[in-house]
């Protein structure tokens, strides 16, 4: 048995995932850990479920009810799912995380099964491991695809490769002073070593400034990490976004959405996929979707993202038309007053029309207001 450096305490709990997991989760870490948590009580409940079964058919077989539980049903607080994963991610994106596996179709959630306690608030979830079965099954082979007939880069794919974004200045000390050692077997410091670590260096070196002289500002591990999951058809940005490109997206908007000043992962998401089917955005990248992920991923990574101009517009042209709407009421209700202040003048009925006028006060206020909100707040809707 392979024997371990550090001890580990009986029975405490563990937060872990797989890296398929992750992939299945369009790289959100939260979800991925998650997943994990409802595929370990969906075990336990199956077992449980089995012996409850046992129960259930022996007191039917004596002619008393099945009380015992026989479901898969899960609930969970999310105090329980935060203490799950061990704290590592807060209430908001715990919610997303969550609405992320709705959406993915692998677990569903439900209100308290029993009539009698509706006033229960606990969520109850139901996993779906057939789910991520089917997706585990597309996913092992592609990877065997791949290790059968392994992608041999040509030589403008390895001239392209950013290798000063991989391997920065204290990566190289440590390699320096790692292959700098003495050599323990001869008991003396190895010339040699340090003649291949000069050499190594400014071979390294030179493959750095080369890349940076052809002004490679975009880290070519996200353009690997975006062709790995899209078909050759979604390399090309359309009309509208595929279902892939749209999955790489939201994973960006996960994965950078600290970085910005949105409050949800939906605001992000929707900002991004209007650069993206924008043709005036980023128009160096044109209609290459992985080479403009990868621009605006880096510019959320420096936080240096902004609203697209698409948007902003649009946002503008929304106001507007909020406003005319507002003030073709306020032209009404100051029609209507003017009419009821006529007709009390004229009807021997003053209090129906005073009660009429009153109203349309009210509303000619409520109106008013409702413009001043949009002027102060630019349009923006609650």
């Amino acid at each position: 048995m392979r024997s371990k450096c550090l001890e580990s305490v009986p029975k405490e709990p563990i937060a872990m995932t797989h890296k398929w997991q992750v992939t299945f989760c369009d790289g959100d870490f939260c979800a991925a850990l998650l997943l994990n948590f409802f595929s370990y009580w969906h075990d336990i409940k199956c077992e449980q479920a089995g012996k409850a079964t046992k129960i259930n058919d022996v007191a039917q077989n004596h002619g008393d009810e099945r009380l015992q539980d026989e479901s898969f049903l899960q609930f969970h607080t999310v105090d329980d799912l935060s203490e799950g994963i061990l704290g590592a991610f807060g209430r908001t994106k715990i919610m997303e995380a969550i609405a992320l596996l709705k959406s993915k179709g692998v677990i569903s959630t439900h209100s308290n099964p029993n009539p009698r306690y509706k006033f229960d608030k606990t969520t109850y979830y139901l996993f779906y491991p057939e789910v991520c079965n089917k997706w585990l099954n597309t996913y092992k082979n592609k990877i065997d695809s791949s290790h059968r007939n392994p992608v041999i880069p040509d030589s403008s794919e390895i001239n392209n490769r950013a290798l000063f974004s991989d391997i920065d200045s204290s990566d190289l000390d440590y390699r320096a002073s790692e292959n700098g050692r003495s050599s323990f077997k001869n008991g003396c410091s190895s010339s040699e070593n340090r003649q291949a670590i000069t050499e190594t260096t400014a071979e390294i070196t030179n493959k750095a400034v080369a890349a940076s002289n052809q002004n490679y500002s975009i880290a070519s591990h996200d353009k690997k990490a975006a062709a790995a999951f899209l078909s050759e058809n979604d390399h090309v940005i359309g009309d509208v976004l595929s279902e892939a490109q749209y999955q790489q997206v939201y994973s960006a908007a996960s994965q950078y959405l600290h970085c910005t000043s949105c409050k949800t992962v939906t605001e992000l998401v929707n900002q991004v996929q209007a650069a993206m089917l924008n043709p005036s955005s980023f128009k160096q990248a044109g209609r290459d979707f992985i080479y403009k992920l990868s621009i605006i991923k880096k510019m959320l990574r420096e936080k240096r993202w902004t609203p697209p101009v698409c948007m902003l517009l649009e946002k503008k042209s929304v106001r507007e038309k909020l406003l005319k709407e507002v003030d073709e009421k306020i032209h009404e209700q100051i029609t209507s007053i003017q009419h009821c202040e006529r007709m009390m003048d004229l009807s021997s009925d003053k209090l129906t029309w005073q009660s009429h006028l009153d109203i349309c006060h009210e509303q000619h206020r409520l109106h008013v207001q409702e413009k001043e909100r949009l002027l102060t707040n630019n349009g923006e809707t609650e």
